[in-house]
C-alpha cells in the first residue's frame, strides 16, 4: 500500500490513497513531533489535510487495520505568495 501525494498547497496537502482492506487512516505530525500525530479517514481515492502551517514540513504515514504500512513520507507546505499548484504556478526567489 502507498501513498501518492498530487497537490501541496500552503495550508493543505492531498494524497491518493489506495482502496482500503480494512479501516485506513492517514496519519500526519508536524516533522519532529511524536507519533501518534493527527488523522483522517482514507477510504481510497483522494483526501486533503487541511488547517496546516504554511512554509512546514510534515510526517504522513498510512494506518491499515491498527498496523503501520509503508514508510513514512515527509513532505512541505508551501511558502505563502510562493506556491504552485495545479490551479497556479507563481515563481519565487529566495536570497
Amino acid at each position: 500500500m502507498q501513498l501518492t501525494i498530487l497537490d501541496a498547497t500552503e495550508t493543505s496537502l492531498t494524497f491518493t490513497c489506495p482502496p482500503p482492506s480494512s479501516p485506513t487512516l492517514l496519519e500526519y505530525k508536524p516533522y519532529g513531533s511524536p507519533w501518534p500525530g493527527s488523522s483522517v479517514s482514507c477510504p481510497g481515492g483522494e483526501v486533503t489535510v487541511s488547517d496546516l502551517l504554511p512554509a512546514s514540513t510534515y510526517c504522513v504515514r498510512l494506518v491499515v487495520g491498527g498496523e503501520v504500512v509503508g514508510e513514512e513520507m515527509v513532505v512541505d507546505t508551501g511558502v505563502p505568495g510562493c506556491s504552485g499548484s495545479k490551479k497556479r504556478t507563481r515563481r519565487c526567489v529566495i536570497m
